[in-house]
């Protein structure tokens, strides 16, 4: 078996998308932008009309074993880029296409063998994942990861993945917040002083950061890293993932601790990770979609398809915490915007309780 480098699976992903998207492997859905600035944050909108015709995905069963699993070999040719393996420990991933993709070059770096969507993310994992990132800056088309763990984390799927995405969009604007994702452009503008510790944005939810602080080399360098390097890295991205996790943990179960009733424990959290080139981000759970629903404002009737204005739960995963929410049409954007996208990320998370500003 033939390995990949990350720089080949970074040049490569372009135009096997292009490929799959021709032959019909690979389903692509065309969307528009729109704002949302709050508290200081530059939210994004993505509204992709083809949604109201898709069926809603139920959450998957982590306990089921039997179900077909879209992730398992053999791979569809198209969405196949290939596979890595892990130097230190030797640990094989596949690297496929998004088969249902809103973002182009949207992919994904899954396990070999089957493991659950439900575990933390391990030291190779967390490895690789950034040296596919590291690639991506080489190439000057960067893109960040994120990872929805557990059953409460809006994960679509049980079988391990990570998933990739650029920071980058051919419908934004050209601006220096547009090669990151929004949340790096709100943690940039903080400012936040000795940021070598784990904080937590001022926001009501729970969101919390650690800075990687990696040599200069590591980030974007042009050489592949050599074995102590890569045995540093791991050291640093492990070590800020379990103080995260401590972190959330601990926010876990003082909400827990204020409540009467509770929606999960500590011992089966839930939450997204997101892993930029300077960054470590670890959001807690409590629930996968927000507690109310949203009423599209019919008023008007501009779009055509009933299904644009019916009320309904949003659905929030690592990319709503990233700064990016998903809209089935215009209407339902702006009854975002209106409710407040803040408001909604709180709905899903953790309650921040060092958090003093108003809503």
């Amino acid at each position: 078996m033939s390995y990949l480098k990350h720089s080949e699976v970074i040049a490569s992903i372009h135009s096997k998308f292009e490929t799959a998207k021709s032959s019909g492997a690979l389903f692509f859905y065309p969307s528009t932008l729109s704002k949302a600035t709050e508290r200081g944050f530059n939210f994004e909108i993505t509204i992709c009309p083809a949604l109201q015709k898709m069926p809603v995905t139920p959450a998957p069963d982590f306990a089921r074993v039997d179900k077909p699993d879209p992730f398992a070999p053999p791979y569809i040719p198209d969405l196949f880029v290939g596979e890595l393996k892990d130097e230190l420990d030797g640990d094989e991933f596949a690297i496929l296409l998004n088969k249902f993709s809103i973002i182009p070059g949207h992919f994904l770096m899954v396990t070999k063998a089957f493991q659950s969507q439900n575990s933390p993310l391990t030291p190779p994992q967390l490895t690789q994942a950034y040296l596919l990132i590291r690639a991506s800056q080489q190439s000057k088309t960067p893109l960040f990861a994120f990872y929805n763990c557990g059953v409460d984390s809006g994960a679509s799927q049980p079988h391990k993945h990570i998933q990739f995405v650029p920071t980058t969009r051919e419908d934004s604007d050209d601006d220096e917040d547009d090669s990151r994702p929004p949340v790096e452009a709100y943690v940039q503008g903080l400012k936040i002083e000795g940021d070598t510790k784990v904080f937590s944005l001022p926001l009501p939810y729970t969101h919390l950061v650690q800075k990687l602080d990696l040599p200069k080399t590591t980030i974007s360098g042009t050489k592949p890293l050599p074995k102590q390097a890569l045995e540093e890295l791991s050291v640093k991205l492990t070590s800020a993932f379990l103080k995260l996790l401590d972190e959330a943990v601990q926010s876990i179960r003082i909400h827990h601790g204020s409540q009467t009733s509770t929606t999960g424990s500590a011992a089966t959290a839930s939450f997204n990770i997101i892993l930029t080139s300077e960054h470590m981000h670890l959001i807690p759970r409590l629930r996968a979609e927000t507690v109310e629903e949203l009423h599209p404002d019919a008023a008007g009737r501009a779009e055509a398809e009933a299904a644009a204005y019916t009320p309904e739960k949003l659905s929030v995963n690592s990319l709503g915490f990233a700064g990016t929410l998903l809209a089935k049409s215009e209407a339902e954007a702006q009854a975002i915007k209106a409710r407040g996208v803040i408001e909604l990320l709180s709905q899903v998370g953790v309650p921040n309780a060092g958090d003093q500003a108003d809503n």
